[in-house]
């Protein structure tokens, strides 16, 4: 039996052999098919760099402004978890304008201590906060978004690029000329407007956005007010463009944080411990310039100052005590001293003998 198998099988081993150059040799008279041309995707230019995403070594993902105003979100990590592939959002800290963006399993958080994985970049400068490479994704305003690019890990992003970077470019007057005006409302005292505006005379152009969010939260003691405001004036050249923008914020929080259980099956608005505030205050001044020295070369400079504040109320207890010095804080005992962010051992601003100083 496995005799005649194997003749079998070298019998039809020579049949396709002796049959492969004829079907190579194209005598069946079948003549040339000429097929269209089929485009899988377009491609388009990564935003402020004129390179084209097909020329990057890597993924890219795009969302541009019309996406963005679908959503109708005052919150950009929305827009990035609706159009990003492999994109989500979460809200650790309990608060919607305080979102985690998470990309393939890498982070962007406004909370501290979260590992970031995640490089952040607004017109070109690192948005990631200088302690913690946090990103407060409440600075940013949305209705002055242009494009958002997520590019793959790279070690041009710098810190904390493990899982990529994300490029958001801002509006200029000459991107965006014309104005308009949304204003919303909805459940839970939500309150929104937007305004933005953008004109062009010749070779200067001019842009400013204002944004306002106002939110109860569905939450006790979980509520936002947010103001953001960004502005840029440009000018252009023979084969030149430079821009000065500025931007700033002030931005209020309630975070409710987790709660047992037990306390939410009484209620989904109840907190376990409040009060626990954020209040987040930004400033920013930039200038950028493109000089296009040939018609394969050019020249791109930036030049920013940023100021970041936050202030945060905290109301979950701690074992800090007085020390056997009334005046100082100890941690766990009373000779165990509780330092603070600078180094320098805490003063009890509860004692009698600080409060008659």
């Amino acid at each position: 039996m496995r005799g005649r198998c194997a003749a079998i099988s070298i019998f039809l081993l020579a049949q396709t052999i002796a049959a492969a150059p004829q079907e190579r040799g194209g005598s069946s008279g079948i003549g040339t098919v000429n097929l269209p041309t089929i485009e899988v995707f377009a491609t388009t230019p990564l935003s402020g760099s004129g390179i084209d995403a097909d020329k990057v070594p890597a993924e890219v993902s795009t969302v541009d402004a019309s996406q963005i105003q679908q959503i109708r979100s005052p919150n950009v990590a929305n827009a990035i978890d609706q159009f990003v592939p492999s994109a989500s959002t979460s809200a650790p800290s309990g608060n919607q304008f305080q979102p985690d963006v998470a990309i393939r399993g890498f982070i962007a958080s406004p909370v501290a201590g979260t590992p970031q994985g995640l490089a952040v970049y607004q017109n070109g400068f690192r948005f990631n906060e200088a302690f913690g490479d946090t990103v407060n994704w409440d600075l940013m305003p949305t209705v002055a978004v242009r494009s958002i690019d997520i590019v793959s890990n790279n070690p041009a992003f710098g810190l904390n690029a493990l899982g990529g970077a994300i490029s958001v470019q801002m509006k200029n007057g000459f991107t965006s000329p014309g104005g308009s005006l949304d204003v919303m409302g909805g459940s839970y005292g939500r309150a929104q407007s937007a305004l933005q505006w953008g004109k062009q005379v010749d070779n200067i152009a001019v842009y400013g956005a204002l944004e306002t969010v106002r939110d109860e939260g569905f939450r006790d003691f979980g509520g936002s007010l947010i103001r953001r405001f960004y502005g840029d004036l440009g000018v252009r050249g023979d084969g030149s463009e430079f821009h000065l923008s500025v931007g700033g914020a002030e931005n209020t929080f309630g975070s409710s944080a987790a709660a047992p259980i037990q306390l939410l099956n009484q209620s989904w608005s109840s907190v376990y411990t409040t009060p626990q505030t954020f209040v987040n205050q930004m400033g920013v001044v930039q200038a950028t310039g493109n000089i296009r020295v040939t018609p394969t070369w050019s020249i791109d400079g930036s030049a920013y100052v940023r100021m970041y504040s936050q202030r945060t109320v905290d109301g979950n207890s701690t074992n800090a005590q007085p020390c056997v010095d009334p005046t100082l804080l100890c941690f766990g005992d009373a000779v165990t001293p509780a330092n603070g962010s600078t180094g320098m051992q805490l003063s009890n601003s509860f004692s009698p003998s600080a409060t008659l100083g």
